[in-house]
Formats: C-alpha cells, sequence, structure tokens
C-alpha cells in the first residue's frame, strides 16, 4: 500500500510512548522493575501490539485508561478493550483484582492471553504451554515431505519457518 503508513503509525505510536513517559515523569505512573538491579519497565510496544507493566492500583489503572483517551482524543485510534487483558502477581489481592478490572472497564483477568504469538502468562509446566510450538513444527514438516523438495530444499525450508515461529 500506501509508503508513508508506516511511517504515520510510528509518529502516532511516539504519542503514546510520550503520554506514558510523562505520566512517569511526573509520578502518576509507576512501572515494574522485572530484577533488583533493572531498569523500570512501563511499557513495550511493537507494530499496532502495547504491553503495560503498572504497579497494582486501582489508581495507576485509572490513570492508563486516562492515557488511553487522551490517546483517542489525539489520533482518533480506539483501543479495543475486547483483545485486552490484565495479569497480576500471584502476591495482588482477589479484591484488588476486581477493583483493577473494575477501573479498566472490566478487562478480564486470565493467563491464556498471548503477545506476539507467545503465551504471557507461563506457569510452573512450560513444557505444556510450548508444546503447541513443537506440535506446529511437526505438522508443518509432515505437510511438507508430500510436497516434491530437494533435500536442500527442505533444510532451507525448515530453518526459515523454525526462526520465524514464535
Amino acid at each position: 500500500g500506501d509508503p508513508l503508513s508506516p511511517y504515520l503509525f510510528l509518529i502516532v505510536t511516539e504519542l503514546l510512548t510520550a503520554l506514558v513517559q510523562h505520566s512517569i515523569s511526573s509520578g502518576m505512573l509507576k512501572g515494574l522493575k522485572l530484577s533488583i538491579n533493572g531498569p523500570v519497565l512501563s511499557h513495550i510496544l511493537f507494530a499496532d501490539d502495547s504491553l503495560f507493566f503498572l504497579k497494582a492500583g486501582t489508581d495507576q489503572a485509572g490513570f492508563l485508561m486516562s492515557i488511553l483517551e487522551k490517546y483517542k482524543l489525539f489520533t482518533g485510534q480506539t483501543v479495543n478493550l475486547q483483545k485486552s487483558a490484565v495479569f497480576f502477581s500471584r502476591n495482588t489481592s482477589d479484591h484488588l483484582k476486581r477493583s483493577i478490572c473494575n477501573a479498566l472497564n472490566n478487562i478480564v483477568s486470565h493467563r491464556s492471553t498471548k503477545y506476539l504469538g507467545l503465551p504471557l502468562g507461563i506457569g510452573r509446566s512450560k513444557k505444556q504451554v510450548f508444546d503447541y510450538v513443537l506440535n506446529s513444527v511437526k505438522s508443518k514438516i509432515t505437510s511438507w515431505k508430500s510436497q516434491m523438495l530437494s533435500s536442500s530444499g527442505k533444510e532451507v525450508l525448515i530453518k526459515s519457518i523454525i526462526q520465524a515461529l514464535p
């Protein structure tokens, strides 16, 4: 399509980043440290997917909704709350979880959501979580066996597909 479209999308995404960073620098939003000496992480953006990392609190949820509302007002882009989910640490009380979900317009809290093709809620059994990747590779290999490819062609095809899988 239009060669200008990706650049317009990047400019609009920069606005969302600026809104989040302003809220953090003003002390309204509080990101998370994923390790003791690590940096504070507040958000990750990739194409039209966004992940926000915030301290569990209804005030944080309200500030985030305010940012998303400003983003909608400035850009005309709407966040699809039907495709949104919220995750909590195991230390978050059920009461606080419900309050935060309500503040986020009743977004559902569950662990089965994927981000960029990978599951976000990885529990104790990583084998169970990533079995679908292995099954996907196996099914693709089975379908390739029926195609007429040289052995070197199959090798190139397998390597490229495995690298492309999440």
